[in-house]
């Protein structure tokens, strides 16, 4: 095989499109098509330190993200999504919707702060945010519904769901992060971004962006 060869593929999955552990395997699925030995590749081609260091560091990133707790949501997903829809309990529907989130979330390279689910018989009735994330130095508060409920409570004294003033409100933001009082001021004191993420039968998540008085802006893709 040419080097040509070997840059023909590296040029299809190269450093910056190398954004999951999926991505870097289909990387080295092509080259076995090929009929390439990933070794020589890197050893040939002039692009290998962009295949390694991109490859590596996504690969690790990840490691870091996919703990147990993330295994653990990964199995629920399995063994609920074939009977959710036709599950009448709108309880375990909100759980696993939070679930899926956290898988897809984190997937995507945004690491978890709040205490996440593992079961979908988990945290019913919790009136607190539901999910918060970081990535690339930017916080991320989300509100998640399952399919067809993702409209926003409004309390009693006005303040919708989801707002600044809810959000902000009742301790919220020190509750979801467990208690920990430097990263939730940190937190608050952030410009964060606000998403309602609405997760289908299928485990699929798709999300909104939020303004400050919880009015949809538009749609966000992590």
């Amino acid at each position: 095989f040419s080097t040509s060869a070997i840059d023909g593929v590296i040029q299809k999955f190269g450093k910056k499109a190398i954004a999951t552990r999926e991505e870097f395997e289909q990387f080295e699925q092509a080259l076995k098509e090929n009929k390439i030995d990933i070794d020589d590749a890197l050893q040939k081609s002039p692009h290998k330190d962009d295949i390694v260091q991109g490859g590596a560091s996504t690969i690790a990133k990840e490691a870091d993200l996919r703990d147990a707790t993330y295994e653990l949501q990964r199995d629920v997903i399995k063994k609920s999504k074939d009977e959710i829809a036709s599950n009448k309990d709108s309880n375990i529907k909100g759980a696993f919707a939070e679930i899926c989130n956290d898988v897809f979330l984190t997937e995507k390279g945004f690491k978890a702060l709040h205490k996440r689910l593992t079961s979908v018989e988990e945290n019913w009735g919790s009136k607190g945010i539901d999910a918060i994330f970081k990535k690339d130095e930017i916080y991320y508060i989300v509100e998640v519904k399952y399919h067809g409920t993702a409209r926003l409570s409004t309390l009693s004294n006005g303040i919708k769901q989801m707002s600044d003033d809810w959000i902000l409100g009742d301790n919220r933001v020190l509750k979801a992060v467990g208690g920990k009082t430097a990263l939730a001021d940190e937190i608050k004191n952030s410009n964060y971004t606000r998403l309602l993420a609405e997760t289908d039968s299928n485990g699929t998540v798709t999300y909104q962006i939020l303004d400050k008085d919880a009015k949809v802006i538009g749609p966000f893709i992590p």
